[in-house]
């Protein structure tokens, strides 16, 4: 569930959102500015990372409060979060920088995330049955 969402908000989060501002013109803009482009680029990756972390915080205070369920804290899975998660918002960076038009970048981000997840799916069946 967690990787699911890992992928689905590094990816939506910032390809189609990437071209859109590339479309209008606000990208030129904000290169006009002094702004360089690695804080650009930094600020589009933090801001993403740090919703995704305050969802992942949501997430596990409703699993644990309604569900009851039990996490183990470790902390080598929040780090291991972190390097999926950035990973993920790299990719949308890069499909976002790449395609010209939000509607390929969506498509883009669809076609990734089809694959991603019937391929979670066949590893979980596997697990299940094996």
């Amino acid at each position: 569930m967690l990787t699911a969402f890992v992928m689905t908000n590094g990816l939506f989060g910032t390809a189609p959102a990437l071209a859109s501002i590339r479309k209008f013109g606000v990208l030129k803009r904000l290169l006009a500015t002094p702004l360089q482009k690695h804080e650009l680029f930094l600020g589009l990756v933090f801001s993403v990372m740090f919703i995704n972390t305050l969802l992942l915080i949501e997430m596990l205070l409703v699993a644990v409060i309604v569900f009851k369920a039990t996490v183990n804290y470790n902390i080598y899975l929040f780090i291991l979060f972190y390097i999926g998660m950035f990973m993920f918002i790299g990719l949308g960076v890069f499909i976002g920088s790449i395609v010209k038009s939000v509607e390929t970048a969506t498509v883009l981000v669809n076609m990734i995330g089809f694959f991603n997840d019937a391929s979670l799916r066949c590893f979980l069946a596997f697990r299940i049955y094996a």
